[in-house]
């Protein structure tokens, strides 16, 4: 039991001694001890010198001790977003967890996939995002369905980015895209095909 002073080596983990005794001997913040108790964490006993003061158990503290270094053992800061985290939220790869968590690292695939495929780069789809506002570029409505994401429209020919789109509208846009001369065409008799009854 790493303890504080000569005094401590003469104590058993079994010795009841006052709370802020026990934070010092033990090497714990007191205030984080008197947390502990407060939920239930450490039991306390009377004091019967005096009667009003509570005890603590040594072995008792000790074991919050181990158990908040374990705890903070088991977390580490990503160095992408600078946040900390539990390790089970950082990838396991090749004996070790990688230091940038999941989240980020999907993050990071996803603009790699973005400049790859469509050239652009992480600043200009924040931009994009930006002027998107949550809302599709075309028809100005929250994203829904199955992909509930905004799409990257762009010009399959000339590979140009145009905008933020939702699933529906992107299909729409190819398709109209594929034959602008068809799309006109249709564009006059599609509501009135709509409407028919079908007599």
């Amino acid at each position: 039991m790493p303890a504080k002073g000569m005094e401590a080596c003469f104590m058993s983990t079994d010795t009841y001694v006052p709370i802020h005794k026990a934070a010092a001997l033990v090497g714990i913040d007191e205030a984080r001890l008197r947390t502990a108790i407060k939920n239930g964490l450490i039991a306390t006993f009377p004091n019967e010198r005096d009667g009003r003061s509570k005890l603590v158990k040594l072995s008792d503290v000790e074991k919050l001790r181990l158990k908040r270094r374990k705890n903070v053992a088991k977390r580490r800061v990503c160095k992408y977003c600078r946040k900390e985290k539990s390790l089970s939220q950082f990838m396991w790869d090749n004996g070790a967890y990688r230091y940038i968590c999941k989240l980020c690292r999907r993050k990071q695939q996803e603009e790699n996939d973005h400049r790859r495929r469509y050239g652009v780069s992480s600043a200009q789809l924040q931009q994009l995002r930006a002027e998107a506002n949550g809302l599709c570029m075309l028809c100005g409505k929250k994203p829904n369905g199955n992909k509930n994401i905004l799409e990257i429209d762009h010009d399959h020919i000339t590979g140009a980015v145009r905008g933020l789109l939702c699933h529906r509208c992107n299909v729409f846009v190819y398709a109209v895209n594929q034959s602008p001369e068809h799309a006109r065409l249709l564009a006059d008799k599609l509501v009135s095909y709509l409407e028919r009854t079908g007599q």
